[in-house]
C-alpha cells in the first residue's frame, strides 16, 4: 500500500539542495511547471517548491504550494526511483482551475518518474 503522508522529511528545505538541483539536475517542463530533479541518496522521494512573487500575492502563492504538496502526496507512488524534485510554479499556473492544475502536475510527475538521469 502506498504511503500517502507528507511529513517534514519528505521536503527539500536547504538552499544548497535547491542550488544543486538547479545546476546539475534534469530539467523537465510543461506549460505551467518546471521540475528540476535528480536521483536522491535518501530513502524517500522528496519535494521542494519554488513559487516566486511574480506568481501572485501571498494568498495565491500559498494556494499554489498547498496544491503542489497535495498532488505530490497523491501521486508520489508513481515515481519508482527515489528522487529529489523541485517544482517551480510559473505565473500562468495561478489562473488554472484545481482539476487542470492537478492534471498538469500529474503529467509532469509521470514524466519525472520515467526520466532516466
Amino acid at each position: 500500500m502506498p504511503k500517502y503522508s507528507f511529513c517534514k522529511s519528505d521536503r527539500i528545505v536547504k538552499r544548497a539542495e535547491f542550488v544543486r538541483l538547479s545546476k546539475s539536475g534534469l530539467r523537465i517542463r510543461n506549460r505551467y511547471f518546471i521540475a528540476n530533479c535528480s536521483k536522491s541518496g535518501g530513502k524517500v522521494t522528496r519535494l521542494g517548491l519554488t513559487v516566486s512573487k511574480k506568481v501572485g500575492n501571498a494568498v495565491t502563492r500559498n494556494r499554489m504550494k498547498r496544491l503542489c504538496r497535495e498532488c505530490f502526496r497523491l501521486y508520489r507512488h508513481n515515481i519508482t526511483e527515489t528522487r529529489d524534485i523541485n517544482i517551480v510554479v510559473t505565473k500562468e499556473a495561478a489562473n488554472l482551475p484545481t482539476d487542470q492544475f492537478f492534471s498538469s502536475l500529474q503529467k509532469l510527475f509521470d514524466r519525472v518518474g520515467s526520466a532516466h538521469h
